[in-house]
């Protein structure tokens, strides 16, 4: 079968979405299929083989070559290539069926739809013209995957899509990706992973600082912006600055290293609706514990099992974060937790659920 999965945004950067769609098409072209993705740009090579260089797919296509902003005009020329380009692309390749993440302005004749919604945040366009464009989208595909519970809640009351037609299918990763070292082997530091405003750094900077801790590092990846740089050097104690290090964005390879390197991550996103936060998932793989916040689905952070939940920016989350690097046996009962739990995430067993909901309401079989 010839499947495509697209995206709006870019495929070549390294965020959780992508995260899901390369381990996606992995597990799929595994399975024999051929996998196609398709993104409003063009994608560089190098970095597509840096990110995600150990992913197997056929062929990425992007309509578009530079990045626009977001400006009205950028915004109807990235309408005017899905209207154009797009729809002829797709016509031309003929997929069996199609996985979009995220609405396009057309929907495909004679070809089965899925739209997968991550989450529902705000983007470029005001929430009414954003829920009117998803409200004709979702209700014209085969049927709408929600990642999780709270997105699937959430979709029904904003009456953009009937109960009946959303689907619960988590996002995934792949685990044989990821290795887990003991904790007598961890480096006392914290990972925060990303510095996109939602992925609230200066909370995790804020949080070591209450710690105090002369032995512990706190380490930021992620292209670091001049207002967290600023933040930073604004930090009275010499010796806690210089125990944060801005990694930058880094390779796929490096990434997993550090998972299985740190004896926590913390995650203090910031998000309207919880979302299934890749970043957690890859750490449960590493068997890292992570301290995090209510903005992380209850369908993979249990408080107290497989990772602490805590408010942002309190006393909590720092106390939180020093059990996790200083208490052995607290470490070693939710690393062990988290690896049990996302065991349901894994990208080989989201695909074939994915087949089944091919098989289920395209061709009226159940896929065995």
């Amino acid at each position: 079968m010839r499947i495509l999965i697209t995206r709006r945004e870019h495929l070549d950067v390294p965020d959780g979405i992508n995260i899901f769609i390369f381990s996606l098409a992995d597990s799929f072209t595994r399975l024999g299929h051929e996998v196609i993705l398709l993104s409003t740009y063009e994608s560089d090579q190098e970095k597509i083989k840096k990110y995600y260089g150990g992913f197997m797919f056929k062929k990425i296509y992007g309509l578009i070559r530079h990045t626009p902003n977001s400006s009205l005009y950028s915004l109807a020329k990235v309408f005017i290539a899905w209207m154009t380009k797009g729809r002829e692309l797709i016509r031309n390749l003929k997929p069996d069926f199609c996985i979009f993440n995220g609405v396009v302005p057309f929907m495909p004749r004679g070809i089965p739809v899925v739209f997968v919604s991550h989450d529902l945040e705000p983007r470029f366009i005001s929430h009414r013209l954003r829920n009117f464009v998803k409200r004709i989208s979702y209700n014209s595909a085969v049927c709408v995957v929600a990642t999780t519970s709270e997105l699937k809640e959430e979709l029904v009351s904003s009456q953009l899509v009937s109960y009946e037609k959303i689907t619960i299918i988590p996002t995934c990763i792949k685990l044989s990706l990821y290795q887990c070292q003991p904790v007598r082997y961890r480096r006392r530091a914290i990972l925060h992973i990303g510095t996109a405003f939602y992925k609230n750094p200066e909370a995790s900077i804020r949080s070591f600082e209450k710690l105090g801790s002369q032995d512990v590092e706190l380490l930021i990846t992620g292209e670091p912006s001049a207002e967290l740089q600023a933040y930073i050097a604004r930090i009275q104690e010499p010796t806690l600055r210089e125990k944060i290090r801005l990694l930058g964005r880094v390779s796929d390879m490096d990434l997993k290293r550090l998972l299985g390197e740190v004896r926590v991550v913390s995650v203090p996103s910031i998000y309207k609706t919880p979302v299934a936060s890749p970043t957690v998932l890859e750490s449960f793989a590493a068997g890292t514990p992570v301290v995090t916040t209510n903005s992380i689905t209850r369908d993979i952070a249990v408080n107290g099992f497989n990772c602490l939940v805590c408010k942002i920016d309190t006393e909590e989350f720092a106390e939180a974060l020093k059990r996790l690097l200083y208490d052995d046996i607290l470490w070693e009962r939710l690393s062990e937790n988290a690896r049990l739990s996302v065991k349901e995430f894994d990208a080989d067993k989201v695909a074939e659920r994915y087949l089944e909901l091919y098989e289920t309401h395209v061709r009226g079989v159940r896929h065995r």
